[in-house]
């Protein structure tokens, strides 16, 4: 798969949006997973911790990726085992962008206002790479 490329815009909005999403970390995972499972009940037999646990997990992890987004190439093995952790997790490929629906329920409902169109636009396009890379690896 390319290496996609951000602007520099589109970086700017990617990680404004995370570093505004994060400082409201337990409410980030606590809406993000009650949308998840509402958009997809089935998704909640594949967890096996604890969401609080899990939501850590999911931060520190997406921060990483977008830490590394203009130098992905740093990251893509990481991205790509995690792909291999989701399948033995039995995720579904139909569930990825289910994850994208929720994630954008998730910031339109902590952010509100500042949640802008450039930012879904920048979390749409980084998304979709990551999850691409996730599956096809």
């Amino acid at each position: 798969m390319d290496t996609i490329i951000f602007s520099e815009s589109e970086v700017y909005n990617l990680k404004q949006l995370w570093g505004l999403a994060v400082t409201y970390r337990g409410s980030l995972t606590e809406i993000f997973y009650k949308k998840l499972f509402e958009l997809d009940p089935i998704s909640k037999s594949l967890f096996k911790t604890d969401l609080v646990s899990q939501g850590w997990k999911l931060i520190d992890t997406l921060t990483f990726i977008i830490d590394s987004v203009t130098k992905f190439e740093n990251v893509r093995q990481k991205v790509i085992e995690l792909g291999s952790k989701h399948v033995e997790y039995k995720v579904q490929d139909y569930q990825y962008p289910i994850v994208l629906e929720a994630f954008l329920c998730t910031f339109d409902l902590l952010l509100a206002d500042s949640f802008t169109k450039e930012m879904e636009d920048a979390w749409i396009k980084f998304y979709n790479y990551v999850s691409n890379v996730m599956i096809n690896s």
